[in-house]
């Protein structure tokens, strides 16, 4: 399992979320977080915040989007890049390279 599926399973864990074998969980989770900045935006605040995404790297993703990107592609990505930190961080803490 690469880190990318990890962090993506880890991330539908912490939040709840199960995905569908209809498609990509990345797209599913984009879906998941347009949604949700439409219907409940403090709860997408609250994720952000509990996952420790940087508040700097949001401003700053969400200024300068890709072409065709939307606000919650941009979060998933978001969220799937800081699960993969705190992996890679774990990871040496267990091996004693901290």
């Amino acid at each position: 399992m690469s880190n990318f599926t990890r962090a993506l399973s880890k991330i539908s864990v912490d939040l709840d979320l199960s995905f569908d074998n209809s498609g990509d969980q990345l797209e599913q989770l984009s879906f998941y977080l347009n949604e949700l900045i439409n219907r409940d935006f403090n709860a997408v605040v609250q994720i952000l915040y509990r996952m420790d995404v940087s508040e700097a790297k949001v401003r700053e993703k969400l200024a300068n989007p890709l072409p065709g990107e939307t606000a919650g592609s941009i979060l998933a990505h978001l969220l799937i890049q800081r699960e993969m930190e705190k992996m890679k961080w774990r990871e040496q803490f267990k091996n004693g390279e901290l």
